[in-house]
């Protein structure tokens, strides 16, 4: 639906991109983000378990093999929420504001409240002769 209304509004190329496009891509691109974060977390942590020495995944492996559970739990609760406070981080620069005015600014264009932008009116069929 978007796109016929931009193509009824002979909308540029960059401005479909801009206006329609990548709002509808954005909340999928976040997802992967937020997905890839966690994995990143993960391969870190299981990085630092197998080459030692320093950082939060060698001492997870150190606590386990001295069987102290209660040192994993705390480091399982510092990694959940590394991972939570990049997420917030990632949802306050911006982009989630920027992506829901845009979104409020293309409705507004659909219903043609948005001044300055002329939605042509539909062409309406007459039966010449009647």
């Amino acid at each position: 639906d978007y796109l016929n209304v931009a193509r009824v509004l002979n909308l540029s190329e960059w401005k479909v991109f801009t206006s329609i496009l990548f709002p509808s891509v954005l909340p999928y691109l976040l997802t992967g983000v937020r997905l890839s974060i966690g994995v990143a977390w993960l391969v870190i942590v299981a990085a630092e378990m197998l080459t030692g020495g320093v950082g939060l995944g060698f001492w997870v492996w150190d606590e386990w093999n001295n069987l102290k559970v209660e040192h994993i739990i705390i480091a399982i609760f510092v990694v959940g929420m590394d991972i939570a406070r990049a997420i917030t981080n990632i949802c306050r620069c911006g982009v989630q504001p920027r992506l829901l005015r845009t979104i409020a600014r293309a409705g507004r264009i659909m219903r043609g409240e948005e001044p300055g932008v002329r939605v042509p009116a539909p062409a309406t069929a007459t039966t010449p002769g009647l």
